[in-house]
C-alpha cells in the first residue's frame, strides 16, 4: 500500500442525512441539523448527569457513595470558605484536595473510562460551618442484558 491513506469508515451520523435537513457550520465546515428539523434515530444516550447540592461544616461526611459506573465527577464550592474533598476516607486539612471559595474540580473519564474518574465514596469537609457546594456525577449505564438460566 505504500504511502496511501486509508479512509476511516464511520457509522451513520449527521453526514449521512439528506442535504435539505442540514446546513454547513460556520467553523470547520461541519454539517449540523437545520433548526426545526425533526430527526429520530435508534441512538440511545447511555450517559446521565445528576447534581447533588450539599451543605457542609467542620465535620466530614460522605456526599456520594462508591459507584463503579461513574465516568465524570465535578465538585463546586459555592461558599466563602474552603471545602476539602477526599476519596474513600474522611478528608482533613492536610490529606485532601482543597477547593477554594468559588472554585471547582473536574474528573472526566469518558464513557469508556479513558481518563481517571474516582469511583470511591466521595467525602467532604468544610473550613467553617454552613458551606454550600454541589457535586455532579456522570454515569455510564450499560444496555440491559437478558440473563438466561440453565
Amino acid at each position: 500500500m505504500g504511502n496511501q491513506r486509508r479512509r476511516r469508515i464511520h457509522g451513520p451520523g449527521v453526514g449521512d442525512l439528506p442535504e435539505a435537513t442540514t446546513r454547513e457550520r460556520s467553523i470547520a465546515g461541519k454539517r449540523i441539523l437545520e433548526p426545526g428539523t425533526a430527526f429520530v434515530t435508534d441512538w440511545v444516550n447511555r450517559n446521565t448527569l445528576s447534581l447533588f447540592p450539599f451543605t457542609i461544616g467542620t465535620t466530614a461526611r460522605r456526599i456520594l457513595p462508591a459507584n463503579p459506573l461513574r465516568t465524570f465527577l465535578a465538585v463546586q464550592n459555592k461558599s466563602g470558605g474552603t471545602i476539602f474533598i477526599n476519596f474513600g476516607q474522611n478528608p482533613t486539612a492536610f490529606s485532601s484536595i482543597n477547593i477554594p471559595a468559588g472554585g471547582n474540580i473536574f474528573f472526566d473519564g469518558g464513557a469508556t473510562g479513558g481518563a481517571f474518574s474516582p469511583q470511591d465514596d466521595i467525602y467532604v469537609l468544610g473550613s467553617a460551618a454552613g458551606l454550600d457546594g454541589v457535586a455532579a456525577e456522570g454515569l455510564w449505564t450499560p444496555e440491559a442484558q437478558e440473563i438466561t438460566g440453565a
